[in-house]
């Protein structure tokens, strides 16, 4: 997979992370929440969790601000 950030978001108490997800494989995919985000999200949304080769996706990801990647800075 080709994980991409598109934009990131930072407000007082959250933060949010748009990333494209590209399957560059030979084989289908299903993405999971556990998958790709942290584990101290709030909340996580796949436009479409599964791809097919060639495919790619839009993940949405909120989290505390000050945690975005599950520790603090």
């Amino acid at each position: 997979l080709k994980v991409q950030m598109i934009s990131e978001y930072r407000g007082s108490q959250y933060a949010g992370r748009v990333l494209r997800i590209e399957n560059g494989g030979k084989a289908p995919v299903s993405l999971g929440e556990g998958t790709i985000a942290p584990t101290n999200a709030i909340a996580v949304s796949v436009a479409n969790p599964n791809l097919g080769p060639g495919q790619a996706t839009t993940a949405y990801i909120v989290t505390p601000s000050g945690l975005a990647n599950g520790v603090r800075p």
